[in-house]
């Protein structure tokens, strides 16, 4: 019996190391851009900050797909600041908090730029203009090649 089960071992120990390894078993790759958006002068006015690749000095492989994006809003501000993320300039969704993880985009092209847009509720002029010093985080996959 012993020997039966240490067959049953090899066997599956060889078929382990010759199979290619599953699309959900790969590790992500990412790419990661910083910046600080443009002063916010006016309340109630929207100021875009753009986040792509090639700014991260990553080249993204054609056919890549995001798998989840992080976004950190760093810096003091005694201000309230409302954000929006959107993804190539079109799909949005809200940032709720100063670090968001979502998989909002999941599936979307990875090498396409996202935009945050930063805004401050109300009406009138800001004295002292806000700045919003942010990332972005990208993790995909690149698309699988086609078994042969």
């Amino acid at each position: 019996m012993n020997i039966f089960r240490r067959a049953i071992a090899l066997c599956l120990l060889t078929l382990t190391g010759t199979t290619q390894i599953p699309a959900y078993a790969r590790a992500d790759l990412a790419w990661h851009d910083t910046r600080t958006s443009s002063a916010i002068h006016r309340k109630s006015y929207e100021v875009p900050t753009d986040y792509s690749p090639g700014a991260a000095g990553t080249d993204v492989p054609p056919g890549s797909t995001i798998t989840r994006v992080a976004v950190n809003l760093t810096g003091p501000s005694s201000a309230q600041v409302n954000t929006r993320l959107c993804w190539n300039g079109s799909r949005c969704i809200v940032v709720n908090a100063t670090h968001m993880d979502t998989d909002a985009f999941a599936g979307l092209d990875a090498s396409r730029p996202f935009t945050l847009w930063h805004s401050v509720p109300g009406r009138g002029p800001i004295i002292n203009p806000i700045y919003v010093p942010a990332s972005v985080t990208v993790w995909y996959q690149p698309s699988v090649p086609p078994a042969r």
